[in-house]
């Protein structure tokens, strides 16, 4: 057994020290190639799983590997087994999370069936597993939005608001006290407010927005966060006034941004610590430029984005910002095709779907290089979840 470990220890630091050059080489926009490289290391860490190293790194690691390309399927496996493997109630509640999460990107695919699934295995991962950890760590859960989507999806709404609520006024957010309490409480307003929309209670929605607004501007530059979820909340913000009319509230909303994209800007020249924030702010606003028909300056904010962060879903609003922007469609394909061979976007198992569903690749919906494109990325990753592969 001991001899077990110590391979599997062997094969672990492998696996990682190779995942994270394979990290740096994406960042740098080396793409080829890489299908072969990420099934060794998924191979090597599913060994040392099996040989007996059931530990957090090499967990995490593979669920990366097999969720962000699509191998659905081995994640759940490996989500299922960790959940009664490990003695660590924080594990577990974290296994069960991702093991929703799984099934709720799945669902986007495979359809409310699924969404099903996702929800009872959150229901449990709430009442159950969230026992043993704080009520913090459950409204963090709930706050996830792909998760929340299942719970819409199958109809589930209301219990979803009925657990989560209570858990978000428990906190004391006029005294928070640490970065974590923060960030849950901006990401489950951001939630909470397009469930409200969906529910028809734009009035309520609008609320939740500013309030994210209130906690930015009294907690950012403490915690050097939540800058992205601001955009959010601008951005969001912006589309409700567009779509009821109201011009002048739209006008003051894009200026609002605006501005302060700019103040984020500057905190970010003048401090290193905010170079996180400032590709937050640009990513989230290029897609609500996108949104809002403003193509040029959702090419500015994705080029400013790409310049300090390589994103295959930045590059995804790259693309549609200069067909929106440039009618550049051989521009857009290009980027379309570096978007597809970074496996690191939980949207690539179903990138049709995503690619039919946007509006501003409406234009190429019907254009056999692009579907090519989308089409082919679906399954570009399988090898990376086979069995058997003996590692190099």
């Amino acid at each position: 057994m001991d001899m077990d470990l110590t391979v599997a220890k062997v094969l672990r630091d492998e696996a990682i020290t190779d995942l994270n050059c394979l990290d740096k080489e994406l960042d740098r926009g080396i793409f080829n190639n890489h299908d072969g490289r990420l099934a060794t290391s998924a191979e090597k860490l599913w060994r040392a799983y099996q040989m007996g190293l059931k530990e957090s790194s090499v967990v995490w690691a593979l669920k990366n590997v097999w969720s962000f390309t699509g191998n659905m399927d081995r994640t759940t496996e490996l989500l299922k087994d960790y959940m009664t493997a490990t003695p660590d109630p924080e594990e577990r509640f974290r296994a069960c999370h991702y093991l929703v999460d799984t099934y709720a990107l799945w669902a986007q695919k495979e359809g409310v069936e699924t969404d099903t699934q996702a929800v009872s295995f959150h229901r449990r991962c709430i009442t159950e597993f969230g026992k043993e950890v704080t009520p913090r760590r459950r409204l963090w859960s709930l706050a996830d939005s792909t998760m929340t989507h299942s719970w819409q999806r199958s109809g589930q709404l209301k219990d979803w608001l009925e657990l989560s609520v209570p858990l978000y006024q428990s906190l004391d957010i006029l005294n928070i006290d640490d970065a974590d309490t923060y960030n849950i409480a901006l990401s489950y307003l951001c939630t909470l407010s397009w469930v409200r929309e969906d529910e028809g209670q734009i009035d309520e929605s609008i609320v939740c927005y500013e309030e994210i607004l209130w906690l930015v501007e009294k907690y950012a530059i403490k915690y050097k966060s939540g800058f992205g979820a601001a955009t959010v909340a601008f951005g969001r913000m912006l589309r409700i006034y567009r779509d009821s009319g109201e011009e002048r509230k739209q006008n003051e909303t894009l200026n609002r941004l605006l501005a302060f994209s700019d103040d984020v800007k500057k905190l970010a020249n003048d401090d290193e610590g905010y170079v996180d924030s400032l590709y937050s702010v640009y990513h989230n606003l290029s897609l609500f430029l996108l949104n809002n028909g403003f193509g040029n300056e959702a090419i500015s904010a994705c080029e400013n984005a790409l310049s300090i962060r390589e994103d295959a879903m930045t590059r995804l609003y790259y693309a549609g910002a200069l067909l929106q922007g440039r009618n550049d469609y051989e521009g857009a394909l290009n980027q379309l095709k570096r978007a597809v061979n970074d496996p690191r976007s939980s949207t690539l198992h179903a990138m049709e779907e995503f690619f039919l569903s946007a509006a501003f690749f409406e234009p190429v919906h019907k254009d056999p290089e692009f579907l090519a494109v989308v089409q082919g990325a679906q399954g570009k990753f399988t090898k990376v979840g086979e069995k058997g592969i003996t590692p190099s």
